[in-house]
Parts: C-alpha cells; structure tokens; sequence
C-alpha cells in the first residue's frame, strides 16, 4: 500500500516517509501540488491509497491542489489528509482527515485506515 506525501520541507518529507515505511507501508514525497499532479498523471507510478498534504507550499499550495483534485474524477477516489501548523489555513472539507503539525502519532490512523494490508 502506497502513501503519497505532498510537502515542501525536505526534512518534514523524508522523515514522515521513512516513518511510514517503518509501519510496513510504502511512500513517496514530493514538495509541492503541482509536482503531486505530475506524480499522479504518470501511469507509471503506484497509485497512492493516501495521500497526505501539506497546506502551505509553494508552486501549489494544499488548497489548490484539493480544488484540482475535485474537478478530477480519477483523483476524487484517493484520499487526502491535510497536515499543517493550523486548521485555518485551508478548508478541509474535501479533504478525509486533519493532522496539525507536529504530526507524529496522529498520522498513523488514517494511513492504517486507507492502506490496510
């Protein structure tokens, strides 16, 4: 089960994926929306069952990569969780979780609940 990690902070995105690798899943991480877009439309990669979203980037921030993500049906179907430093930053509502920043230990859950060996 895949884990797509949408995140600007090389820091943040290395250390959430080989966390999530140390639960058994696998994950991936790129620093922005549109670079999230151009993982996704390339066949050749694994699908994400997840994909966990930070709200604050550049290029393509969460909130604009939700709002593409709904116009798209074939995306519609992953589920996105939002992590940042406050719930205001970004509407949530197409999103299927929250996790504020510092993250650790409220992702496990929701990576438990969409990627379920």
């Amino acid at each position: 089960m895949q884990v797509l990690i949408v995140d600007d902070d090389d820091i943040v995105r290395t250390t959430l994926a080989d966390l999530i690798r140390g639960w058994g899943y696998e994950a991936w991480g790129v620093p922005h929306g549109r670079a999230a877009i151009e993982y996704l439309d390339d066949l050749e990669n694994p699908r994400p069952n997840l994909i966990i979203l930070d709200g604050r980037m550049p290029v393509m921030n969460g909130e604009e990569f939700l709002l593409y993500r709904e116009q798209h049906e074939s995306l519609r179907s992953i589920p996105v969780v939002v992590f940042s430093a406050t719930a205001s930053e970004i509407p949530c509502s197409s999103a299927q979780g929250y996790v504020a920043k510092p993250f650790v230990g409220q992702v496990r859950p929701y990576v438990e609940k969409f990627c379920s060996i």
